[in-house]
């Protein structure tokens, strides 16, 4: 597994960003419409949906509202790895995620679970352009609650690697991490 740093992660972002606005002016596809962008228009029943729907609706403010003001968030993904402490630590990731990704991608729950008693959720996921999603960008998140304030204290990302290693890879190797473990 190859892990990047964060010049490289920041180098890939801009990358990415300017050539996703270039590619959003040529674009002229209709979007699809997804079960959960349908769903937006509903009001959300739970702190982590209403995060989610305000990141979709690139409400970053409304999306900052939803953690404390000393909010952990920790991410583990190819392109963005680090550690945001604090409430201005974590807009300035929003708002490079959001610079990155076309305004039309989204963030499809598929799975979520929500432990009210310990102020916990847990969250699979994927991403969307247009309604069509993105091969190899799924991942799963897990989130603790503020009990007295009712906010998200916590969040940890864990996306899929878009590099998937070759099965005679995983041959060669196996013999090697049974010595080491």
């Amino acid at each position: 597994v190859v892990k990047t740093n964060k010049s490289f992660s920041d180098n890939l972002v801009g990358s990415a960003s300017k050539f996703i606005q270039a590619t959003e002016k040529f674009s002229n596809a209709s979007a699809k419409v997804s079960s959960f962008t349908q769903r937006q228009q509903q009001e959300p029943k739970s702190i982590i949906e209403k995060y989610f729907q305000a990141w979709n609706n690139r409400d970053l403010e409304t999306a900052l509202d939803c953690f404390t003001d000393d909010a952990t968030y920790q991410t583990e993904d190819p392109v963005f790895v680090d550690t945001f402490r604090g409430k201005d630590s974590l807009k300035e990731h929003l708002l490079k995620n959001a610079a990155t990704l076309p305004s039309s991608c989204q963030i499809i729950l598929d799975d979520l679970a929500i432990d009210e008693s310990n102020g916990t959720f847990g969250v699979r996921w994927h991403l969307e352009v247009d309604g069509v999603g993105i091969p190899n960008l799924k991942g799963c998140s897990m989130y603790t609650k503020d009990k007295s304030s009712g906010l998200l204290k916590s969040g940890y990302d864990v996306t899929e690697s878009p590099v998937k290693v070759p099965e005679f890879v995983q041959d060669v190797f196996a013999p090697l991490t049974k010595l080491l473990f």
